[in-house]
């Protein structure tokens, strides 16, 4: 039986977690293509004071059909009160 799309978030929230140690901020976009599925989200790397100064990471995460984790990579860095990246997808 195929994921759904809220299993599979949950899932590679829990893996991120596991894998990287660091706490999840938010899971900012989900996708599937011919990879598999593709979570991206926010971990906090530093917690700083004042917390707009945390440093927090985008990771990529790609699971399989199973929920196997296929692919993690970091993506890029910022500060809390910097504005997100936006792609176009």
């Amino acid at each position: 039986m195929e994921l759904t799309l809220t299993e599979v978030i949950e899932r590679s929230k829990g893996q991120l977690v596991t894998l990287t140690g660091l706490k999840l901020v938010g899971v900012t976009r989900a996708f599937k293509d011919d990879l598999g599925w593709h979570v991206w989200a926010e971990m906090l790397e530093l917690s700083r004071v004042p917390p707009s100064a945390d440093v927090l990471a985008e990771y990529e995460v790609v699971l399989g059909a199973d929920g196997s984790v296929l692919n993690l990579e970091r993506k890029r860095t910022r500060l809390r009160a910097e504005q997100a990246h936006q792609e176009s997808t």
